[in-house]
This record gives C-alpha cells, sequence and structure tokens, in this order.
C-alpha cells in the first residue's frame, strides 16, 4: 500500500519544480533584462511548459521528471540544433506522441522486457540522437518516423530502440550510404539502418516483419542480402580477411507472430530461396533461386571454405538475430 503522506509530497515538489520552470519564462525579463542569461533561461522554461503540454495525454511520463526535460531538451534549439535542423520540432513531437498514444500498441513494441514505458525510451534515444557523429542523416530517421503505416513505423520505433541497447556513443550513423559493389548489376548501393563505430558488426539491419514469407519482404530482403553479399566479397579482394569481411553485416529481427525465434527466422531464409513461389520472384533480373545458387559458389570461393555456401552461413553464422 501506497504511503499517502510519501505519494503527495512527491507531486508537491514536482509541481514546485514546474511552477519554477514556467516562472523562467514570465519572470526572468524582469529580474535580468536584456542579459544572455535572460534569453536561455526564458528558452529552457518555455519549452519545459511545451513539454507538460504536449504529454498531456500520457500522465505516467508526465509526472516524470527526467522525461519532461529530455522533451524539454529535444525541443530546445540551443541544446539542441542538429535535432532541430533535422525536424524535430515541437510540431512534429506533438503530431507524433499523438500517433503513438492512439496506436497504443506502439509502446509496447519499442520498450526493452524489462521496460514499462515505451515513450520513456523513445524519448532518451530521442534526445541522444544529438550526439550522432554523422548528423545529416537525421532528417531521413524522421522522415520514417512520419509514416502512416504501422508496419513500417514499427520497424523504425525498433530500431531506435536497438540504437539505446547499443549506447548511442558507439554509433556513429543512422542510413549510412553503402556504394554498391563494382558490377554488381546494381546501379545504386544502399543504407544499413544502423552504423556503430567500433566493428563487429559495422552494419546492422533492422527488421519488424510479422513474416519474412511475404512478396514485398522478400523483395526487399533478398535485394539487400545480395548487394551485402557482394560488398563483402569485394572487401575480400582488397585485403579484408574472409572472417572479418562477413562480420560487416548483421540482420536483426523483431520478434513477432510468425518469427518467435531464430530457428524459425532461418528456416524462413531458407524458404525465401529454395521454395515457391518466393524462389521465383525476380530481382535484378535474375530470380530469388538464381541469386542463391551465384551466391553459393561466390561465397565457397570468396572465403576459402570457410562456409560450404549460403545455407551453411544461414544457419551456422552469428549474421541472424531474433529480438524480444
Amino acid at each position: 500500500m501506497k504511503n499517502p503522506i510519501t505519494y503527495w509530497l512527491k507531486h508537491i515538489i514536482f509541481l514546485v519544480l514546474l511552477i519554477v520552470q514556467v516562472g523562467n519564462v514570465y519572470a526572468a525579463e524582469k529580474v535580468l533584462a536584456e542579459t544572455e542569461i535572460t534569453s536561455v533561461e526564458s528558452a529552457q522554461g518555455q519549452e519545459f511548459v511545451n513539454s507538460w503540454r504536449i504529454l498531456i495525454d500520457n500522465p505516467v511520463v508526465r509526472l516524470d521528471l527526467p522525461s519532461l526535460e529530455k522533451l524539454a531538451k529535444i525541443l530546445d534549439p540551443i541544446r539542441s540544433p542538429k535535432l532541430l535542423d533535422a525536424g524535430f520540432n515541437e510540431s512534429f513531437m506533438k503530431s507524433f506522441i499523438k500517433k503513438m498514444n492512439n496506436n497504443g500498441s506502439l509502446y509496447s513494441d519499442i520498450a526493452d522486457p524489462g521496460k514499462n514505458n515505451g515513450l520513456q525510451v523513445l524519448l532518451n534515444s530521442i534526445e541522444k540522437m544529438e550526439g550522432l557523429t554523422d548528423a545529416a542523416k537525421l532528417a531521413k530517421v524522421r522522415s520514417g518516423l512520419q509514416s502512416t503505416k504501422i508496419g513500417q513505423l514499427k520497424g523504425e520505433l525498433f530500431r531506435l530502440r536497438r540504437c539505446e541497447d547499443y549506447g548511442w556513443e558507439n554509433i556513429s550513423a543512422l542510413e549510412e550510404y553503402i556504394k554498391a559493389a563494382p558490377n554488381s548489376g546494381y546501379p545504386k548501393g544502399r543504407y544499413p539502418d544502423i552504423s556503430p563505430l567500433s566493428p563487429p558488426p559495422n552494419f546492422i539491419e533492422t527488421k519488424y516483419y510479422s513474416t519474412l514469407l511475404r512478396s514485398e519482404n522478400v523483395d526487399a530482403f533478398a535485394k539487400q542480402f545480395h548487394k551485402d553479399l557482394l560488398d563483402i566479397f569485394d572487401r575480400i579482394s582488397k585485403g579484408v580477411k574472409p572472417d572479418d569481411a562477413l562480420k560487416f553485416y548483421s540482420y536483426e529481427f523483431k520478434k513477432s507472430a510468425n518469427i518467435t525465434n531464430v530457428d524459425i527466422l532461418k528456416g524462413q531464409l531458407l524458404d525465401m530461396f529454395k521454395k515457391s513461389p518466393w524462389k521465383d520472384q525476380v530481382i535484378n533480373s535474375k530470380s530469388v533461386e538464381k541469386i542463391f545458387s551465384d551466391l553459393d559458389d561466390l561465397l565457397f570461393e570468396n572465403t576459402n571454405g570457410l562456409y560450404d555456401g549460403i545455407e551453411d552461413f544461414i544457419l551456422n553464422s552469428s549474421a541472424f538475430k531474433v529480438i524480444n
């Protein structure tokens, strides 16, 4: 049973802190007129009040001072100029959190099993994005968070959760461009989701599929996997050791209705390459089955027999993970 005195004392302290912040907005100019300190304190107080308004439908987070302060920091152009330049402004945060509230399951999708409020995880992630080495990629991340397709949005949120799990201080960029390998047949490269500073792996692809075995998912993943292996072979040809090169890419899938563990995921990967109708899909003028066959030979040749082929790589490498 909660101690009523402790309960009300916490709320009184919180309200006092809020009043102090509001006071910065309205009183600072009178106290320290036309000084630099005044403008900074007034701006920070205003962002705190704006955060309080944005979280009106999130009472648990609204009464959590650290979360309020994080949202205020995100909205502050002085403390978070990169985020502001990328479009993480008051209007975006207000509409985005409203969308999250309208789809309450999204909060549990991005929270760690041990964390009970996904919005707090999200605010933590966005706040820390300010420290990314390559801030130019932030606008691309924000555009993904505007998706009206809930499935796609879940994937974007899952990626931010994994960034939080890895530690933002270990991440150099999001959506880093990797040029297509020479003579690959692909005119363009691709954008792996996460690029940590220290390998392995250098690049992480995050996925949130109810199942991999769907036409559009097969098309997207088979194409990415093909490009990645061709890039790996190109790196090996330039002197990177095969066992190091094969750790350049990792694929992390969020646990879902039909992908509940890594064995099921690997089974779906093999079905994608070996069973109709998925193996018959055409990508870059080749069937998925033909791509599998070509990669089979190339993998054996380029890795000095480290793996017998693609099936051996899928089943026995650590490149594929399913995250709770």
